[in-house]
């Protein structure tokens, strides 16, 4: 589950930068006003769209397959945080498999017990350096 959590928050984090320099007249970090409701990045050939969200963005890639979500619905540019409901998301659309979110919380209480992430809510983590 570690090394899933690393390459999430790698992605997101390549997301949303991609996403700041397709627009760099936005500057509302908090409400995301001046952002576009939807619109598509390109990340190393890949190509991503998205909808701004709440508070947050979702990210689908449209190519290659499969399309993967990678969902920053809250804090999209607080690089590295991770809650359940983001990993869910985005293990799901890696594979045809449904994924229990009661059980991806309690292996991310596991990774804080141990150390390897920092809690920041009751709901939200990143990793610890």
């Amino acid at each position: 589950m570690y090394e899933v959590i690393l390459n999430f928050i790698f992605l997101q984090e390549q997301l949303t930068t991609e996403l700041k320099k397709a627009n760099p007249n936005s500057v509302d970090f908090k409400y995301f006003i001046d952002f576009p409701k939807k619109g598509s990045v390109t990340l190393n050939s890949e190509g991503w769209s998205f909808l701004r969200h709440g508070l947050g963005f979702r990210f689908i890639r449209q190519n290659p397959s499969p399309h993967l979500i990678v969902d920053p619905h809250v804090y999209p540019f607080e690089y590295g945080i991770i809650d359940d409901w983001r990993i869910q998301q985005f293990l799901e659309s890696s594979s045809s498999e449904l994924y229990d979110k009661y059980k991806i919380k309690r292996n991310l209480e596991g990774l804080f017990n141990k150390g390897k992430l920092e809690k920041l809510t009751a709901n939200q983590y990143k990793v610890s350096r």
